[in-house]
């Protein structure tokens, strides 16, 4: 029995421990919005489909290459056929740069993944910005209203039961979700797509809630980026 206990330890001795694989820094789907092609923006990533271009959307400067740009008429928008729960299982974060404009009327849609019972990250009259998730409007806004014309980071993450956003690296409120998100298979970007009852019953569906700015570098993650992470993304240092 002991040579037997021997022969099983050095066994167990001599068989490699295999490391858990590293976890991905790079995002799972990015959009860079550089160059259109064909009404379309291409993406990069294992997970990501092109965006539609809808509308008037054209290509300025950002802040690494072009950026998607919207215009007031007619309303632009970007449509990403890309399904975020199953992408991620609910833990995720998505982050942007967003330069905005001028103030829109009432409100600006920078990304829209399921409306309110999804999640909405817009800018509204007052030029401040705010989330809308859990069944509710604008449960996060930020005190202060956007610099226009200058360039903020934009980032939102999940752990499948909190959301954090951030706005240029710095905390700018937390959500504790009493619901799971439920999320529209796809994503849209500078305005949404909105069915109104008309006065003869009829239905008609437009394009509402335009952002009046610009966004750029649209990554999504299926993992939580920690908060010195998203820092260092906006160009922060953090304290040591």
């Amino acid at each position: 029995m002991k040579i037997q206990s021997l022969i099983v330890t050095a066994v167990l001795a001599a068989t490699p421990v295999l490391a858990a694989p590293p976890v991905s820094t790079e995002p799972i789907a990015r959009w860079s919005f550089d160059r259109a092609e064909k009404n379309e923006f291409s993406s990069t990533g294992r997970a990501g489909r092109p965006a539609e271009i809808i509308g008037a959307v054209k290509s300025l400067t950002g802040v690494a290459g072009s950026a998607a740009s919207f215009d007031a008429q007619p309303a632009g928008q970007l449509i990403i056929p890309f399904d975020l729960l199953p992408a991620t299982k609910g833990v995720f974060t998505v982050e942007f740069w967003l330069r905005v404009a001028g103030r829109p009327d009432p409100y600006g849609t920078c990304l829209d993944v399921g409306g309110s019972k999804g999640f909405v990250i817009r800018t509204n009259t007052a030029g401040r910005l705010g989330v809308s998730t859990d069944g509710k409007w604008n449960v996060i806004t930020t005190l202060a209203p956007l610099v226009e014309q200058t360039w903020v980071h934009v980032a939102l993450t999940s752990d499948d039961t909190t959301l954090y956003f951030y706005v240029d690296g710095k905390e700018a409120g937390v959500l504790t979700l009493s619901n799971p998100l439920r999320l529209a298979p796809n994503l849209q970007l500078g305005a949404v797509v909105e069915r109104t009852k008309q006065p003869d019953g009829s239905i008609v569906e437009g394009t509402v809630k335009q952002l009046i700015g610009d966004l750029d570098e649209l990554k999504i993650y299926d993992r939580v980026l920690s908060p010195a992470e998203i820092a260092a993304k906006a160009g922060l240092k953090t304290a040591p």
